[in-house]
């Protein structure tokens, strides 16, 4: 993971102290924007976790147009939220 922040030349990488995993966070909404999000639109997820991203990219658009500074626009992104990863509806086809 650590690897993966410099490669990217964003976010940062903290090691648990006590146990054998760390966490890898990106925390500057502009790397999130204009880097992670075209990096992961460049080599898209598989599986569920693509849909994920799609409601992530959402979600990112409504701060970017400050429309999470709403009441209306926090109600969508919770509703966004509340459909993402476990809590997501796999529909089979």
């Amino acid at each position: 993971m650590k690897d993966i922040a410099i490669y990217l030349n964003m976010g940062r990488y903290y090691k648990s102290p006590t146990r054998n995993e760390g966490q890898y966070l990106i925390t500057i909404f502009s790397d999130i924007n204009n880097k992670l999000i075209p990096f992961l639109k460049e080599y898209p997820l598989l599986g569920v976790k693509q849909e994920d991203f799609l409601d992530f990219v959402k979600i990112a658009k409504l701060i970017e147009s400050k429309t999470h500074l709403t009441d209306e626009g926090l109600d969508t992104i919770k509703l966004i939220q509340s459909n993402m990863n476990s809590k997501r509806i796999i529909k089979e086809e």
